[in-house]
Parts: C-alpha cells; structure tokens; sequence
C-alpha cells in the first residue's frame, strides 16, 4: 500500500506504520549487532592491557552488553508490533523531522536510495576499518 510522503511530495511505502515499524526493527537489529562488534573489540582490546585493576572497564563493557541486548529487545518488539499498524497512516513529516541521520532516513524509504546511504567502509594501510 503506497501513500503520499509529505517530506518529498512523492509516493512512498514508508508511510505505513506497519512497514515503518518493521523498518525501524531492522535497523535496530543492525545497530545491536554494530554494539556487539564494538563489545568484542573492546574485550580484545582489554585483554591486551597489562592493567591490575580493570573494574571501570568491566563495568563499561557490561553496559555495552545491556545496550545491545535493549536493542535486541526493542527491535523484536517493534517486529511483533508491525502487523498491527499494517494499513495505518504515519505522519512522515513529523516522524522525518524526529531523525537528524539522512542515511537513516533513506533506509527507512523516505529519502535518498538506501543503497547509498550504506555507511561507506575503507581499511586503512594497518588494517583499520573506517565507515
């Protein structure tokens, strides 16, 4: 079910609550398992340190953990939630305005393509990878 999409004048699929909240699941998904790298990187990262007392940065880590797991936990809610707003109007200039990315608001359908809103990665000379 198209509708009209009041932030570009055109027709889009993102109008759709139902759609919009499958959307937003996915995206929340990607960004738990961006937490989860980060989580093993910074372990990596950890084990390496010759540091008696590394409690903050256990402490930290563990918080890194409790937010990959509310993403989880968010994005599989919204999944169970987006059947039910399946058919319902979102007001997308409202919603538009709530998101300061532009490449999140292309992955939800309402921008630019979201092929090109994918992060752009590189490696650098050392193996480092940018975005």
């Amino acid at each position: 079910m198209h509708r009209m999409n009041d932030l570009q004048g055109h027709t889009d699929p993102g109008a759709d609550l139902g759609a919009t909240l499958a959307r937003l699941s996915t995206e929340l998904e990607r960004a738990a398992m961006s937490c989860a790298g980060l989580q093993h990187a910074m372990s990596s990262l950890l084990a390496k340190l010759d540091h008696p007392d590394l409690g903050e940065e256990i402490h930290m880590l563990q918080d890194v953990d409790r937010l990959q797991q509310s993403l989880e936990d968010v994005s599989r809610i919204l999944a169970v939630a987006a059947p039910a707003g399946r058919g319902r109007d979102l007001d997308l200039a409202a919603a538009g305005q709530a998101i300061r990315l532009e490449s999140l608001r292309a992955r939800l359908g309402w921008g630019a393509d979201p092929d090109q809103a994918a992060p752009q990665r590189w490696t650098s000379r050392d193996g480092i990878d940018w975005f």
